[in-house]
């Protein structure tokens, strides 16, 4: 019993003195959209799910952050070794891993509303809605014509103020993506005496497919040891608690 222990206490050692004494890979991470990349922190859903899965194939991590466009540029460098949430539409050369995290846009409406409920994009022709900046470019043909039709129909850069004129009643529907949306809910209330939470106030309607996204490495190695990781990390709770973690940097 005692040597297995000191078995285990050295293999920890290890592990320790690997990711203190190891090079750190380069990550190059796009868009600073809270929660998932935060400019000033590594806490961001995207960050987090990427470092833990390295750490757990015993990879140590540090981050290049830039603005999206800038991200093929900068890819090319000879000090990056990887890129984050891209895929193979983005044609970046290399290894391409296994997708990670799941970009998923939704309507939400106020439960306390009359409005109808929400099946198909077509539905909100006839509403306020009040979306993200470009969604009209983002998330399809079907939306991008409701917008064009749609008189009522406005986008804004700031999505704490989505949330903000959907509790307020100035809109009808907002956009957006739901991590995203949470985040800046759970702001607003957090503010409040009574702390509401957000499924008890916002009917949420998943009406858009799911963006799937991974990550490229120029090293087929570690590609192949983020996705060791990752899965690791799926087994052992740890992607649970990075997505359900409501103080991402709050």
């Amino acid at each position: 019993m005692k040597k297995n222990y000191l078995k285990f206490c050295q293999s920890l050692l290890i592990s320790f003195l690997f990711l203190q004494n190891a090079q750190a890979i380069r990550i190059l991470s796009g868009e600073f959209v809270a929660p998932y990349v935060f400019l000033d922190s590594d806490n961001g859903i995207d960050n987090q799910i990427v470092k833990k899965s390295f750490e757990a194939a015993n990879v140590s991590v540090e981050f290049e952050k830039v603005p999206y466009i800038r991200v093929r540029m900068n890819y090319v460098s000879q000090h990056i070794d990887c890129a984050s949430s891209t895929d193979e539409s983005a044609n970046l050369h290399g290894n391409y891993s296994n997708s990670y995290i799941d970009y998923e846009d939704a309507v939400y409406k106020l439960k306390s509303s009359n409005l109808p409920s929400v099946q198909k994009v077509s539905d909100l022709e006839n509403y306020k809605v009040l979306a993200f900046q470009d969604a009209r470019i983002y998330l399809g043909r079907d939306f991008r014509l409701m917008a064009s039709v749609n008189k009522n129909y406005y986008e804004i850069n700031d999505q704490k103020k989505q949330v903000e004129f959907l509790l307020n009643g100035k809109v009808d529907y907002i956009v957006g993506d739901i991590h995203v949306i949470e985040y800046y809910y759970n702001k607003i209330e957090r503010n409040k005496i009574h702390h509401l939470n957000i499924d008890s106030e916002f009917e949420k309607y998943p009406v858009f497919e799911k963006l799937k996204y991974k990550i490229v490495c120029k090293d087929k190695e570690n590609t192949e040891k983020f996705n060791e990781g990752f899965e690791k990390i799926q087994k052992n709770g740890v992607l649970q608690s990075i997505l359900k973690s409501k103080d991402h940097a709050l």
